[in-house]
């Protein structure tokens, strides 16, 4: 692989230094730019053909160079004679003008290196094109391996070598003396021109010298000259008169075989009496002509091939051949043209047809020829003409050859947009050729001359003849138009044509657009050639148009977004003044195209609210006739039928939604209910029940009524899609919920304390037993009351129990609140606290009226590790009749009994404490209390007050 790649780049590297040192320093170079090595011709085919361009122009142009290294084995003599040679046949050539001969556009230039002369474009010469690659680039191009005559070009070819000797033989009385296949060059479109005109001989007579000088004259003169030539003919023809012509004479150089073969012209085409007798007239060009026709037929190979060494040996030899030619060596020679052939490779020269009877033989009289010869002659035909022909052009180009049509004929014809009157019928025949020629050529030989057409406006009546041409080929266009000319050129065509004033490319406009509607981009459609749509057809005052309008928007509706046809199609067809039967059954069309479509669609909300109403208002038109009504009522009826099954749909969903959340809120509702059923009876719930849980529970059980009683409320009401959505999260959450296992409560065995848990029991009274003894402790106060004590400290005693007032002993009041419920489950957690109030008197207890309370309904709120004991059990014995009341309560002091008989005689209530409560229960407010005389203290056997320590005994032994 890497061999292959330094061959190419050294093949590469040689064929650029190879050109670039045969024209470095030509003057050519200084107007051309020179490019790559394309073929080969003229005289032993020592021109190498490169393609080039003007510089400043930009014209594609053929340079021609030959590379004076060819000749540095020939002595200086030879040299300069071969150099002297193609000088001469280039001047010659560059004098002459005729569509049959090659152009110059350049003359030669000579530099040190090279000579050089520019021309039109060429593709190769005929000899390349048969298959003689002398002087090629290597390797040989693939466009010229490939390349293969078809019968159209050959006939047309030796056509044109015909008419190229007829011009040379009757209007500048010139022999070329050299035709041969080598001296043949095709243009770049295709078209054979002779060059070659080294060897070239003119006519001697003095006359024949000025027809020669009016050859170089401009092609006006030169017609004029030939047209009075014409005439004179033509007048002695009439006249029955010979025409007094002298016969052209030429004379002609004898064969020196020690010439070089670049200072010879080819003897394989040369006629034989050139060799023979020296002697050359126009039908030694004929005989030419013959081996050339020979040649082409022959795959490139002449009649007889030379001895170029004894060449008067080998054309003798070849005379007699010629005299007895045998029919086998003319047999790939085309039938309608071999007698033509042989007559013409004759060895007697006056049996030789000239060149014009040669242009007028039934051979040359092919269709495909004629129209090519026509295309030549199209700067002579008028108007007139031109329109006839181009009329009858399509019938003949399927006939044709694609690159006879692409390159031939095509620049003929777009040569002619130049002329806007012919634009109409030249622009058929090239929208033809496009639809034959790939993307790629579409794009680079017929577009650009497409584009400046696109745009013409004037004359108005061709305008329009152009736009109806071009929508007629709209599917070609958007087709292998690119993107980009699309939006800029061949739109905004279509769009002027639904603008135009013509009714007629409107309709017709109209009625295309849906064949190439695919092929437009969405955005166009939408905002330009909908629009566009709409106001012909609300503006235009033809019937026609209207209803193609409506047609038309109906067969591009599945090119358009369902919610731009409901937001702007259906809202315009409302918009629509005409109540014409035809308009309102293109309206009709166009709901049912949109309601039936599966892509588009109307929703229920809009036929309810817009598209029935209108549908109905429509369908009761007087001017519509029984089918059109029922159509009308059929389109109606299906939109009904659809709506109410869409509507019931909802309406269903809706139902089984709410009755689905109403089963998930009685569910939710039991399994809250199932939960407070186990909570109540777990023990922590006793608990909850004990301090206050009944009214928890309440608000609990009040708060799930109240979302139970809500939920019907909100089910009933319309729910939106938002709602629906809310619903449907809460649904499945409840179902999350319902799938998990239920919580049961765990009940959480206590560890093991390495230390005796405390008991609140008797911390309690072990707080109460240290109040006592501060207050016992206290040093004795003098003027006490007799028979009470007053504390120091405010006594805290439990709620419930009774107290007296010191100062007045026959009046109790209770210490805080109002009064005590009894034990029970919401002991503390349903009642206010009660605050203690200070005690300004001693505690008096009557121990023989006073009952025991029960309890024992608070022994579940105090465990312990100990062995439970009953709070009856720990309640103090009462008192037998007669006996004395306990030490602990005898050290208060012992109420008088004038005192404690209006107490035990009071009425009671809750907790055992007396109804009275006012003015007289008020201490402050007895005035006895402060006259009652002081009594002594009450002081022990040792003369002094009881010690504390037996009241803490006491206090145990009560406790336990």
């Amino acid at each position: 692989m890497e061999s292959m790649l330094n061959k190419l780049k050294s093949t590469v590297t040689k064929v650029t230094a190879d050109m670039t040192s045969a024209v470095m320093g030509n003057p050519v170079t200084r107007e051309f730019e020179v490019g790559r090595h394309i073929a080969s011709g003229g005289p032993g085919m020592c021109w190498r053909i490169y393609n080039g361009t003007k510089k400043s122009t930009k014209q594609e142009v053929a340079v021609f160079v030959f590379d004076k290294k060819m000749v540095e084995k020939y002595q200086k003599f030879d040299k300069d004679q071969i150099i002297e040679s193609l000088k001469r046949g280039v001047q010659q050539l560059t004098r002459l003008r005729h569509p049959r001969l090659l152009t110059v556009q350049h003359p030669l230039e000579e530099s040190r290196d090279c000579l050089a002369f520019c021309t039109e474009p060429v593709f190769a010469s005929l000899s390349n094109v048969l298959g003689q690659w002398d002087n090629l680039p290597s390797p040989v191009p693939t466009d010229i391996k490939d390349y293969k005559l078809y019968d159209v070009e050959t006939k047309y070819g030796l056509l044109q070598i015909s008419e190229g000797l007829s011009f040379l033989h009757s209007g500048v009385k010139m022999v070329h003396g050299n035709l041969c296949l080598e001296n043949v060059i095709l243009n770049k479109s295709g078209a054979w021109k002779i060059m070659g005109f080294d060897f070239s001989i003119s006519s001697t007579n003095p006359s024949d010298a000025e027809v020669r000088r009016s050859a170089h004259l401009p092609v006006c003169t030169c017609m004029y000259l030939f047209l009075c030539v014409y005439l004179y003919i033509s007048l002695h023809t009439c006249l029955h008169l010979p025409p007094s012509f002298p016969q052209p004479k030429y004379s002609c150089k004898e064969w020196e075989p020690n010439l070089p073969p670049l200072c010879l012209p080819n003897p394989e085409y040369l006629a034989p009496e050139y060799i023979l007798s020296v002697s050359c007239d126009a039908a030694s060009d004929m005989y030419s002509l013959g081996v050339v026709m020979h040649a082409v037929f022959n795959e490139g190979k002449p009649v007889f091939q030379v001895n170029k060494h004894d060449i008067f040996k080998s054309f003798s030899r070849q005379l007699d051949q010629l005299s007895r030619l045998s029919p086998t060596m003319l047999n790939k020679i085309p039938e309608e043209v071999r007698e033509h052939v042989k007559m013409l490779l004759s060895v007697t020269p006056n049996v030789r047809p000239d060149a014009d009877q040669m242009t007028k033989i039934p051979f040359f009289d092919d269709v495909g020829a004629v129209t090519l010869a026509y295309f030549d002659s199209l700067f002579q035909r008028d108007n007139l003409q031109k329109s006839q022909f181009y009329k009858n052009l399509p019938k003949v180009l399927p006939k044709l050859p694609k690159r006879v049509v692409v390159y031939r004929i095509l620049p003929a014809l777009a040569s002619e947009f130049v002329n806007p009157d012919m634009v109409p019928f030249v622009l058929p025949n090239v929208l033809l050729i496009a639809e034959e020629c790939t993307k790629d050529e579409y794009v680079r030989l017929i577009l650009p001359d497409l584009s400046p057409v696109f745009k013409q406006q004037e004359p108005v009546q061709a305008s329009n003849m152009i736009l109806l041409i071009f929508l007629q080929k709209m599917d070609l266009l958007l087709t292998k138009t690119p993107p980009e000319d699309i939006k800029n050129s061949v739109l905004p065509m279509v769009y002027r044509a639904l603008e135009a004033p013509s009714i007629q490319i409107q309709e017709l406009c109209l009625n295309i657009i849906p064949t190439f509607a695919n092929l437009i981009e969405y955005p166009s459609m939408k905002n330009a050639l909908i629009p566009r749509i709409k106001s012909a057809c609300l503006q235009t005052s033809s019937l026609a148009v209207r209803v193609n309008s409506l047609v038309c928007l109906g067969k591009i509706l599945e090119y358009l977004d369902k919610w731009y046809v409901i937001d702007e199609i259906l809202p315009f067809l409302q918009q629509i003044p005409s109540r014409e039967p035809a308009v309102l059954m293109g309206v009709l069309g166009i709901y049912k195209c949109t309601f039936s479509h599966k892509k588009l669609g109307i929703p229920k909300e809009h036929l309810a609210a817009k598209s029935l109403p209108h549908l109905v208002s429509l369908s009761i038109d007087n001017n519509l006739n029984l089918n059109q009504f029922n159509s009308f009522m059929a389109v109606i009826k299906d939109m009904l039928t659809r709506m109410e099954a869409e509507h019931k749909t909802k309406l269903e969903q809706l139902h089984s939604m709410q009755e689905q959340q109403r089963s998930m809120n009685i569910n939710t509702s039991q399994t809250n209910q199932s939960e407070e059923t186990k909570r109540t009876s777990s023990p922590g719930n006793q608990i909850d029940d004990v301090f206050g849980g009944s009214s928890g529970s309440a608000g609990v059980n009040g708060k799930a009524n109240g979302n139970s009683a809500s939920a019907p409320q909100l089910n009933r009401m319309s729910l939106t899609l938002e709602e629906k959505q809310r619903l449907a999260k809460e649904q499945e959450q409840a179902a999350k919920l319902r799938n998990q296992p239920a919580l049961a409560p765990q009940s959480i065995k206590p560890a093991t304390p390495s230390t005796q848990a405390k008991d609140l029991t008797s911390c309690l009274l072990n707080n109460m037993t240290s109040l006592g003894s501060l207050s016992l402790t206290s040093p004795p106060r003098p003027g006490l009351i007799q028979g009470s004590t007053i504390s120091a400290y405010p006594s805290t005693t439990p709620m419930g129990s009774m107290a007296s007032n010191g100062y007045n002993p026959t009046m109790g009041f209770q210490t805080g609140g109002q009064g005590m419920r009894p034990p029970g489950p919401g002991l503390y957690g349903g009642m206010a606290t009660t605050t203690s109030t200070p005690n300004f008197g001693a505690l008096t207890h009557n121990q023989g009226s006073t009952n025991t309370p029960d309890m024992s309904a608070l022994d579940s709120l105090f465990t312990s590790n100990k062995p439970k004991v009953s709070l009856n059990q720990m309640a103090p014995p009462k008192p037998t009749p007669g006996t004395t009341a306990t030490p602990w309560l005898n050290q208060f002091g012992s109420a008088q009994p004038s005192q404690t008989a209006p107490m035990q005689g009071a009425p009671l209530v809750m907790g055992g404490v007396t109804s009275g409560f006012g003015m007289q229960a008020n201490p402050f407010f007895s005035p006895q209390n402060f006259s009652q005389p002081t009594a002594a203290p009450v002081m022990n056997a040792g003369g002094g007050l009881r010690h504390s320590s037996s009241v803490n005994n006491d206090l145990k032994d009560l406790f336990g």
